[in-house]
């Protein structure tokens, strides 16, 4: 011992080191002398002791400053523990100057100019750490804390008890981002994307043989949780299905928002408030997408209505000979084909996420797939998806594609001409039941590559559209056709301004009048004041069975061939009059209803007689 000096242990995330102390110095003291003589800020820390006095050993914190170490019983040869991330006081200097910033000694920022989304500069702002409360087992003080009730660390958001409910299989991506932080306080953290593929001659036959890829399963997700506003957007979407036995896709729009499941946590919600059917070619199988002419004006819409893309969602429901809903997918046979791995995969990448922190400025994609297929309980039960970032640069580079030989398999292209493709390798058990490495020769299973995501929907629905009576956009089969007739039953059985509030009603009339578009949104997000002179619009053009112009004079409409439903066999109209007449209607009356209705069903056109 040097004179009266005792010897202080110091533990933090670089290791326990010592410290020399008089027993008469301050807390503060001490905390100056583990910033000046370890390198670690301790300013602004907590520090913590085992008191080992009468009764159970618990941790005390030394959060009297002006306490001599005397006072509060540390004793010579004991452990004084940092209970938050330390930020190096090297990394801190530097600060100013290199970009340090959230209080973290790895947070380093590449490129400023970079705009990242605001839910993730709302995350960056946040401490992280989670509190937890007191328990049974929490012997001390109400100002101390011991390994029961300390904060946790936002990579251990498993252990709380509010999500060991959750059985959490990924942690968020800013929880792993922090955890990469902590661990190199004194140096600066940057996530890479790099290139799987090499394009250049010369270096052909030197990388040959050493390009390789070995999979990993992705332990953190960008979204934790999809949530749809209503039920009814589900439902509606499902109806296509329903009616026609054939696959249905679509686009997800809505927002990002930070899930506060417990407080100071990290996770991200992608809240769901609409849904897009594009153009699409159906089949009872799988479901196409073609090309969508209106793709621009949808983005539009939906950025004036303070909403984004957010994800996709597609069907893929089969029935027995009883017309039951069967479940084909499991984890003993697949759970996405690899076809829909790839679309995934296309997806993120052609939407991904702004980050600073990235060498390429932007690193991984927060757009979610939502897979609605059969249950062993026979119902349609929704899930929700992303594939890893190591899949989708895979799949941009074209490594990877599909197999035709499992719907579970991918298959690596193999080298051609100045394009070297790595080898892809993955663990997996062997034949004797031990875990070893094999050889992609040529496929291997797209498990490697999925990351779940929980989805939800809310108990007290309060959703941003909340009238769903409009027809669904491009379904040309079943629904009566968007159109002036369609404009006159939206305002026949919704008060105005309430029938604006449909998102199918709003994309319809953003397409035939344009020029209206902003007094659509405004009187959508304004419900504050009221436009009269829309409503005189849209009543006088639908009871002329016109399309509504800014002038409020008559349209003779536009070329609605895209959104006319199939007309049925001259057999069926007769029986469907036949139906009519039964009820008491004349003949006449049966005609002129069902062509006003585009022959689309009975019940439709008795509608319209009562």
């Amino acid at each position: 011992m040097e004179g009266a000096k005792i010897l202080v242990r110091v533990s933090s995330h670089q290791g326990v080191k010592k410290v020399w102390i008089g027993p008469g110095e301050t807390v503060q003291r001490l905390k100056c002398l583990i910033s000046a003589e370890l390198g670690i800020s301790a300013e602004t820390q907590d520090l913590c002791v085992v008191n080992r006095g009468d009764g159970p050993s618990r941790m005390v914190r030394l959060d009297r400053m002006d306490a001599t170490l005397g006072e509060m019983r540390v004793l010579h040869g004991d452990m004084v523990y940092l209970t938050s991330p330390e930020v190096s006081a090297m990394a801190r200097e530097q600060g100013d100057s290199k970009g340090v910033a959230g209080g973290r000694g790895g947070r380093r920022v590449l490129h400023p100019e970079v705009v990242e989304d605001e839910v993730d500069r709302k995350l960056r702002e946040r401490d992280g750490w989670i509190p937890r409360p007191k328990t049974k087992s929490c012997d001390h003080k109400e100002d101390a804390i011991c390994s029961a009730c300390m904060p946790l660390a936002p990579w251990n958001v498993q252990e709380h008890e509010e999500l060991k409910k959750v059985n959490l299989k990924h942690i968020p991506f800013h929880a792993w981002l922090r955890k990469k932080e902590y661990d190199s306080p004194n140096n600066p953290v940057y996530l890479e994307d790099p290139a799987c593929v090499i394009m250049d001659s010369n270096r052909a036959s030197a990388g040959k043989s050493t390009l390789s890829v070995v999979l990993e399963r992705q332990v953190y997700r960008h979204v934790d949780h999809v949530e749809f506003e209503s039920s009814t957007l589900i439902e509606r979407f499902i109806d296509a299905w329903r009616q026609t036995g054939q696959q249905r896709c679509g686009h997800l729009f809505g927002h990002y928002e930070a899930e506060d499941i417990v407080k100071e946590s990290l996770g991200i919600r992608a809240v769901v408030s609409a849904i897009y059917e594009p153009p699409q070619t159906v089949y009872k199988d799988e479901v196409m997408l073609l090309k969508d002419p209106d793709e621009a004006k949808v983005e539009d819409l939906a950025k004036s209505l303070g909403m984004t893309r957010v994800g996709f969602i597609w069907t893929s429901l089969k029935v027995n000979e009883n017309m039951e809903i069967v479940a084909e997918r499991d984890e003993s046979t697949f759970i996405l084909t690899s076809k829909e791995c790839i679309r995934m995969c296309t997806f993120q990448n052609r939407y991904p996420s702004p980050c600073s922190q990235s060498t390429s400025g932007k690193f991984g994609s927060k757009f979610v797939s939502v897979l609605v297929t059969g249950s062993r309980e026979g119902n349609a039960e929704v899930n929700a998806y992303q594939m890893s970032n190591q899949f989708a640069r895979l799949v941009r580079d074209g490594v990877i594609s599909y197999s035709k030989q499992s719907p579970s398999l991918m298959r690596v292209r193999e080298s051609a001409g100045n394009a070297i493709y790595p080898e892809i390798r993955y663990v997996a058990k062997n034949e004797y039941g031990y875990m070893v490495q094999f050889k992609a020769d040529p496929t291997f299973p797209n498990e490697y590559g999925i990351v779940s995501v929980r989805h939800s929907f809310p108990i007290h629905p309060s959703p941003k559209f909340s009238c769903f009576t409009f027809p669904i956009e491009n379904r040309q089969v079943y629904e009566l056709a968007p159109g002036p007739l369609a404009i006159q039953a939206q305002l026949a059985n919704n008060a105005f301004p309430a029938c604006l509030n449909d998102w199918h009603f709003l994309l319809y009339m953003i397409k035939v009048s344009p020029e209206l578009k902003d007094r659509f949104v405004n009187a959508v997000t304004s419900q504050s004041t009221l436009d009269v002179d829309l409503r005189r619009i849209l009543q006088t053009s639908a009871l002329a069975g016109t399309l509504p112009t800014n002038s409020g004079a008559q349209s003779p409409g536009m070329n609605m061939d895209v959104w006319s439903p199939v007309t049925p066999s001259v057999a069926r109209i007769e029986e469907m009059i036949s139906q009519i007449v039964q009820l008491g209607f004349s003949e006449e009356q049966a005609k002129q209803a069902l062509t006003a209705t585009n022959h689309v069903s009975v019940d439709l056109a008795l509608d319209l007689l009562i």
